[in-house]
């Protein structure tokens, strides 16, 4: 079935046509959105792609947390340490001066790693940000 509407549009009549196909079923939906019928109803079929992106969510929540963990680590080992000892963790040398400065600033991984964890994991980031860097 076919309705139509007139509309104004700056003093111009403007005909819309709208479809009105009533769905009784989801077996009419499935013959109507491809011509044959699938043998998966769509509820089915929504829950596996529903399934498959929450898995992908999940897989990617887990990556930051642990990257979260893995970079603050160390940062909260030798503050927690720090307070409890009281004074230095180390005698100063070389090797102390060296490493202390890049393990205290390890917080600052996370925000390195992160955007590599979601261009890994996540192919739609991965294609904007390549679309935004590789732009002419």
């Amino acid at each position: 079935k076919t309705s139509s509407t007139k509309l104004p549009s700056e003093g111009k009549e403007t005909v819309v046509l709208v479809n009105v196909n009533k769905v009784t079923s989801s077996t009419d939906a499935r013959k109507q959105s491809n011509g044959t019928e699938s043998k998966k109803p769509i509820a089915k079929q929504n829950e596996n792609n529903d399934g498959k992106s929450k898995n992908k969510i999940t897989k990617i929540a887990f990556a930051i947390c642990l990257a979260f963990i893995l970079s603050y680590l160390p940062h909260l080992i030798i503050t927690v340490w720090t307070a409890v000892k009281g004074g230095f963790i180390a005698p100063p040398g070389p090797i102390v001066s060296a490493v202390l400065p890049i393990v205290t600033r390890s917080i600052f991984l996370n925000n390195i790693v992160n955007p590599f964890i979601y261009g890994f994991l996540d192919r739609r980031f991965k294609k904007i940000v390549l679309i935004c860097v590789c732009k002419k």
